[in-house]
């Protein structure tokens, strides 16, 4: 990717885009995942961004208000939104702290299993600590209205 399209991306991100962190839970631990969504009515361009990091474009329901047109969403979650906001992080501008705070997140330790040999993940509380602290950060920069702080 060249770098005039990373600026372009960075763009739409700035523009069209909510770069924060989806949440699972998994017993007792608390799982974030970096992603980013950008959505427009415009598909072909969506098209052209999902290519770049081979992922979907999705369909949103349709609004049934005559004077709306079709909304489309590219969803990028995990390792790919990661590397999507390292791609764009020098253009950005509106999103830029969000994308700051997610690049610095602590990663879940990898192992693979003896037994089955399938990869486990494991959160340390420390990680899982930080990790809490990161998604209230960018919660409260992707809050709606006034900034009372």
């Amino acid at each position: 990717m060249t770098e005039l399209e990373k600026a372009y991306v960075a763009g739409f991100i700035d523009g069209e885009g909510c770069v924060s962190f989806a949440t699972r839970k998994v017993k007792q631990v608390t799982y974030i995942t970096p992603t980013v969504q950008i959505a427009n009515t415009n598909r072909s361009v969506l098209q052209w961004i999902a290519e770049l990091y081979d992922v979907n474009v999705y369909d949103r329901i349709e609004d049934p208000r005559p004077t709306r047109k079709k909304v489309y969403r590219v969803v990028v979650c995990g390792e790919i939104a990661r590397q999507m906001l390292k791609d764009v992080y020098p253009y950005l501008k509106v999103k830029r702290e969000q994308a700051k705070i997610i690049l610095g997140q602590n990663i879940t330790k990898v192992k693979k299993s003896r037994k089955t040999g399938r990869l486990i993940r494991s959160i340390t509380p420390t990680i899982e600590k930080d990790n809490r602290e990161r998604l209230a950060k960018v919660r409260l920069l992707n809050k709606r209205g006034r900034n009372v702080a």
